[in-house]
């Protein structure tokens, strides 16, 4: 039955469902009237019942929800070119009312765009990304803490050429730095109460709150930005905003590049 005609029967059910219980309300012999009505309004109140999420369906749905907004807060406030570097000055603030932690190492991580029409890279034909600052070997565990509304600044120097190589030919060559940047910083949140050691909390009690590195990094996530790379002073402007090709089998050097 369409919604409609729902709604209609609903409420004419539940006015005759009001009707029978005005004349209950009248009737001199009100245990004998519930005895004879009873069997009736429990029908006509389960239709009603059954009636009425149908034909008002879009009521019994849930609140559409929204994505939590991330506690890390990443932003670029300065971007230019300083010799052959561009340096990018990165602003991290935690947007939180807890204390979040960031990675002393490997929590930044930079790409540059590149045009790939072969898919090399399998990130699809078109726009790619290859990683050019961030990747490392090391292993660190060591995290800095900030604490709720704190921001901290750091400057990052992108060397205005990146190498690719080709491993079955042999080949290394250098691609300008052209196109986007996608910036990605990592973070962890605070590790809950309940996972704190004995002995943890003990070293706790005799640190300042404000060196506590009790980070859960099994926790946590990345955030990321993509902005356009300025044009460097003797470059065609026309040129800037293309990403520079990549060819068949071209890929970023393994990291340590001990060729670099």
């Amino acid at each position: 039955m369409p919604r409609p005609a729902l709604a209609v029967a609903a409420r004419s059910c539940l006015k005759e469902g009001r009707r029978e219980l005005s004349a209950w309300e009248r009737c001199p012999n009100r245990t004998d009237r519930v005895t004879r009505m009873c069997p009736a309004c429990r029908f006509r109140f389960l239709v009603l019942l059954l009636a009425v999420p149908l034909a008002y369906g879009q009521s019994l749905k849930a609140p559409a929800s929204h994505p939590a907004v991330p506690p890390l807060e990443i932003r670029v406030v300065g971007l230019f070119w300083k010799n052959f570097c561009l340096e990018v000055d990165l602003q991290r603030t935690n947007r939180s009312k807890s204390p979040i932690f960031l990675p002393f190492v490997s929590g930044v991580f930079i790409s540059a765009s590149v045009t790939d029409t072969t898919n090399t890279l399998e990130q699809g034909a078109g726009v790619a990304w290859l990683n050019v600052y961030g990747a490392s070997d090391i292993i660190d565990s060591e995290v800095m803490r900030l604490a709720p509304g704190q921001a901290r600044l750091d400057a990052y120097c992108i060397a205005d050429t990146f190498p690719v190589v080709d491993s079955k030919k042999k080949m290394r060559r250098q691609v300008p730095l052209r196109g986007s940047l996608r910036i990605y910083a990592r973070y962890h949140l605070e590790e809950p109460a309940w996972q704190i050691s004995k002995q943890q909390r003990e070293e706790m009690a005799h640190t300042p709150r404000s060196q506590w590195t009790n980070a859960d990094r099994s926790s946590g996530g990345n955030v990321m930005i993509e902005i356009p790379i300025p044009c460097q002073a003797h470059a065609n402007p026309a040129d800037c905003s293309s990403p520079p090709p990549i060819y068949q089998g071209e890929h970023r050097p393994p990291v340590p590049d001990f060729g670099n």
